[in-house]
C-alpha cells in the first residue's frame, strides 16, 4: 500500500520500492490530464471570445463551446471499452 503525502517526495520515502513505480505511473497520468485541465480553462473562454467578437453576438460564442463538447462525446465514442 502506497501512502499518499502531498509532498512526493514523501511519499517515495514511505513507500516500498515495487510500489514506487506505480506510484509515479499514477502521478504522470495526473499531470497528465491537469496539463489539459489548464489547456481547457484557457482555450474555452478564449474562442468564447473571438468568436463572440468576429460575429457580434454571445450566443454563436457559446455555440461554438457546445461543438467542442460534441467534438469531445463523438472522440470518447472510439474509446474502446476495457472493462469486458
Amino acid at each position: 500500500m502506497i501512502t499518499v503525502h502531498k509532498n512526493p517526495y514523501l511519499t517515495c520515502a514511505s513507500s516500498t520500492k515495487e510500489k514506487v513505480s506505480e506510484y509515479f505511473t499514477i502521478i504522470t497520468a495526473i499531470g497528465f490530464y491537469n496539463i489539459f485541465g489548464k489547456f481547457a480553462a484557457i482555450m474555452g473562454p478564449s474562442l468564447l471570445a473571438l468568436v463572440t467578437q468576429i460575429t457580434g453576438k454571445s450566443n454563436y460564442g457559446v455555440l461554438s463551446i457546445i461543438v467542442l463538447f460534441i467534438i469531445g462525446g463523438i472522440i470518447l465514442t472510439r474509446v474502446p471499452d476495457e472493462s469486458n
